[in-house]
């Protein structure tokens, strides 16, 4: 038998990554882009280091 494969989060990855960098370019205030953002990267980060 052949493991399940799901592309389905791979591709939430890669388009999160895709916008977390467009958006990163030239926030109107890096501070506050900063605290919007930083709990996210953590989420991200642990469902990464948990599903892998």
């Amino acid at each position: 038998m052949r493991p399940h494969t799901h592309k389905a989060p791979l591709i939430l990855l890669v388009t999160y990554i895709t916008l977390f960098t467009v958006l990163a370019i030239s926030p109107y205030d890096r501070a506050t882009w900063w605290a919007e953002n930083i709990l996210v990267l953590i989420v991200v980060g642990i469902l990464v280091l948990t599903l892998c």
